[in-house]
């Protein structure tokens, strides 16, 4: 979301005094949503932007936004003022972003995935549908597929498969409600599904990224385990730490990942061009080997001992009972599947007309996103604190 709208002011910032941007989001700890936002924007946007700090350009990009508070997972939770605030813009453009991405698998995750992913996706239909919007934007995920095989199209939609897990599912749900509501109301849309998002490569910083989920799960697990045999952090990448756990894996396999910034551009791209097509996975040429980046995790975090087996191994050790019954349990699923060939409609003349770069030296940019998330700890906030607290 923040990286789209980065790319959204780029892309105008020689032309600011025609673009109006309406935000809606909800406060977080107590901090309003406005004040959540030009904080983003001032700090990490800046970044994105090339910038260095000028009062009178900050000024006039949050002269440009529009706030308003809306909280898409509780059922009231926009008022009549705001919607007749709405009501008085024309919207080129309505992106729904938000989502909930938890893989687990128990019944309370799958009542929170539910209320966030399709219901709140109804109420951003309801709110859209007293409003004056020219096109909607969806973001699902590309793997809505279930266990399909074979060349995957994105507009496929078969809520009869078999999902790896309940996020997986309500995502297709919810997008089989955007695509019915605007059958029925005949709204233009756009359905996006990137696959993996991960950390930037294009725009500074690079490797920035804030929410550490997909392949950053899988390393942060192993970190805060080696935290317990070695609960310092000034030596915690630098001590070799030995952990003797099999791990199911297909070798074969492969994890294709987008860049946050890479999808922004290329969402923005898609949209700016009138030709494109209602229906497009977020995908590039970043495809590296389940073996490769595993093992490239583990050398970064200094960990030995680490095995990878094609099938579930039998007598596990406590060690692997844990890696099994956390981790494991929400990406094995994942790590045994074959390779996956997205159907990418996206033209390349596209990619070219927006200067869109391709990703080349794959392990290198794996090892860069490592290692911004390693001096982030994975983002885990506190851990000298934590550290300390377990010492005394």
């Amino acid at each position: 979301g923040r990286n789209l709208l980065f790319e959204i002011i780029k892309q105008n910032l020689s032309n600011l005094d025609n673009l109006q941007l309406i935000l809606l989001g909800r406060p977080k700890k107590n901090i309003k949503f406005s004040d959540r936002i030009k904080n983003i924007l001032l700090k990490d946007g800046l970044f994105y932007l090339k910038k260095e700090y000028d009062k009178k350009l900050a000024e006039k990009i949050l002269a440009r936004i529009f706030f308003i508070e809306f909280d898409f997972e509780k059922q009231s939770s926009i008022d009549f003022s705001n919607i007749l605030r709405l009501q008085e813009f024309s919207f080129d453009y309505f992106f729904h972003l938000g989502a909930v991405s938890d893989f687990r698998l128990s019944l309370a995750t799958r009542k929170k995935l539910i209320n966030s992913n399709i219901e709140g996706t109804k109420r951003i239909i309801n709110l859209i549908d007293r409003l004056t919007v020219k096109e909607f934007i969806y973001t699902g995920t590309a793997y809505s597929f279930g266990t399909t095989e074979g060349i995957i199209k994105p507009d496929s939609v078969n809520l009869d498969m078999n999902f790896r897990n309940y996020y997986e599912e309500t995502k297709l749900i919810a997008e089989d409600y955007v695509r019915k509501y605007a059958k029925k109301k005949n709204v233009k849309i756009k359905i996006f599904r990137p696959v993996g998002i991960c950390g930037r490569l294009i725009e500074p910083p690079i490797g920035s990224i804030c929410k550490y989920d997909l392949f950053y799960s899988w390393a942060a697990f192993f970190f805060r385990l080696k935290l317990k045999y070695i609960p310092n952090l000034e030596e915690i990448f630098t001590k070799e730490c030995e952990l003797d756990i099999r791990i199911q894996c297909n070798k074969k396999g492969a994890l294709t990942l987008i860049p946050a910034d890479y999808a922004s551009k290329l969402i923005w791209a898609i949209c700016m061009n009138k030709e494109s097509g209602e229906s497009h996975h977020l995908t590039s040429d970043f495809t590296i080997n389940n073996e490769i980046y595993l093992k490239l995790i583990l050398e970064e975090l200094n960990i030995q001992g680490i095995k990878f087996l094609e099938e579930k191994p039998e007598n596990l050790s406590k060690l692997e009972e844990l890696y099994y019954k956390t981790i494991g349990n929400v990406y094995s699923d994942y790590l045994m599947m074959d390779s996956i060939k997205f159907e990418d409609i996206n033209p390349q003349q596209i990619k070219s007309k927006f200067k869109i770069k391709r990703l080349r030296n794959k392990k290198e940019n794996f090892r860069v996103l490592l290692k911004y998330a390693k001096k982030h700890y994975f983002g885990f906030k506190n851990l000298n604190i934590d550290l300390k607290e377990r010492q005394i």
